[in-house]
């Protein structure tokens, strides 16, 4: 077994667990909404807000997923950065759990709980990324160009307006931008197969 793969171990299960907490989410939420019978409203109103934090949380999870794994080689193994990894995980899953409510009933508006609770979502997600994002420049050769430099750019930047602005309209805007660019770097990815 590898460094990495040792390492792997703990944190593949940890990050799994994060995906799971969002799917789970939506599908807690998906039962709850369905009517009791014929005729009869749903009782819960997801709109459009939740739906898409959680979107954006999967794919970010499994980006940090994907750089783990550009790392693999150079990852040094130890005490700290076992500890490091559970407390990133730990923010990341503190992040998943507070994106769908988890008595859907009892929060039957989701655009709603969405401002409730966004700016804890997204404020995880930035300190991790805050956190995470140095140390892959620093244990790998990757020298970033005008392109890649501009694409963290523009994730910070639509990360902190989602954060911070009031206006749904523009939050709306950049968490539909931070989710195509994670689309885009996929098919990028597939393309170039």
């Amino acid at each position: 077994m590898t460094r990495f793969e040792y390492f792997f171990t703990l944190f593949g299960l940890l990050l799994g667990f994060i995906l799971v907490e969002v799917m789970s989410g939506l599908v807690r939420t998906l039962r709850a909404r369905h009517p009791t019978g014929p005729g009869i409203a749903a009782d819960i109103r997801i709109g459009w807000l939740t739906p898409m934090l959680g979107m954006f949380v999967l794919l970010d999870v499994t980006s940090w997923w994907a750089n783990l794994w550009t790392v693999r080689e150079t990852l040094p193994l130890g005490y700290d950065t076992m500890f490091g990894g559970v407390i990133l995980a730990g923010v990341y899953y503190f992040a998943a759990s507070m994106v769908f409510p988890g008595e859907p009933k009892a929060s039957p508006d989701l655009d709603a709980w969405f401002w409730l609770h966004r700016r804890q979502v997204l404020g995880c997600i930035l300190a991790a990324n805050l956190a995470w994002g140095p140390l892959i420049y620093m244990l790998t050769d990757f020298h970033p160009g005008a392109d890649e430099i501009a694409m963290v750019a523009l994730y910070f930047t639509a990360l902190v307006i989602a954060l911070w602005s009031r206006r749904q309209w523009l939050v709306v805007s950049t968490l539909a931008i931070l989710i195509f660019q994670f689309a885009m770097l996929g098919v990028i990815q597939f393309m170039s197969r």
